[in-house]
């Protein structure tokens, strides 16, 4: 069994605490935790039992060469915002105080929370990344719009490393008791974890890739992924190991390229 403290310790001294942030409501997004391998065999009880019935899941393999370019606007209006790390006695949360927003064709949705997956949960051509960052957003109606960057290995991320250094001087050397919270002054910019090319993407409908795997989610796939040096993805992966849903059938779906 795997030391829950030992792993959110090595974490958060990673330098990759983005990943445990969680703005979402707790049972709606799912524990992002949740080992997502695809050898697993649902059992009986198993929540993915739910996601087997639905026909347009997510994540899938995105083959390029099969649709045509698309006209569609995305436009990013993220605020820095105060990290406010809370423990609710089963994991970390990440408050957001911004009004960050997504237009994504004329329709608002507000930046809610992001998280990492090991290893990336779409494919594109039939290969992997070695990590994936899922950014939540929600609009008035309460309609999803996730944002999906694949991370490839590189130089080291130095927004995600301030910010686990951030936490690191609040903390020292001890773990946070159940029900305490961390909050300061620092503010993390999310446009910084973004890519300089926010112009090409892939768009499709699908699911959210935890359970319940609620579908009529909007997904956009940034073309151009984002570098986190080998350190920082290797401590993610000793901390929390593969945590990537298979890639499920596209089916009648189609998939828009900008």
């Amino acid at each position: 069994m795997v030391d829950r403290r030992s792993t959110i310790h090595n974490f958060l001294y990673g330098g990759i605490v983005l990943a445990t942030l969680c703005f979402f409501p707790a049972g709606v997004f799912g524990n992002s935790s949740h080992p997502q391998d695809s050898k697993q065999t649902p059992g009986k009880h198993d929540p993915y039992l739910v996601c087997e019935q639905g026909k347009r899941q997510s994540p899938i393999n995105i083959v390029t060469a099969e649709y045509k370019d698309t006209l569609h606007d995305l436009v990013f209006r993220y605020q820095p915002t105060a990290i406010h790390l809370v423990h609710d006695a089963h994991s970390f949360k990440g408050l957001s105080e911004s009004n960050s927003l997504v237009i994504f064709n004329g329709h608002s949705y507000q930046f809610l929370q992001l998280h990492f997956h090991d290893p990336s949960e779409h494919h594109i051509d039939g290969a992997r990344y070695p990590m994936e960052m899922h950014l939540v957003h929600k609009d008035s109606e309460g309609k999803l719009l996730v944002i999906g960057v694949l991370v490839q290995e590189g130089e080291e991320h130095k927004e995600i490393a301030l910010a686990g250094a951030w936490v690191k001087r609040q903390v020292g050397h001890r773990m946070l008791q159940s029900g305490e919270e961390v909050a300061g002054a620092y503010q993390f910019n999310p446009m910084k974890v973004l890519p300089e090319n926010r112009r090409n993407f892939y768009a499709y409908s699908g699911s959210l890739t935890t359970p319940p795997c609620t579908e009529g989610v909007q997904w956009v796939v940034l073309k151009d992924p984002i570098e986190l040096s080998k350190d920082q993805i290797d401590r993610f992966m000793k901390a929390y190991g593969p945590i990537a849903r298979p890639v499920q059938p596209l089916r009648d779906r189609e998939i828009d390229i900008q």
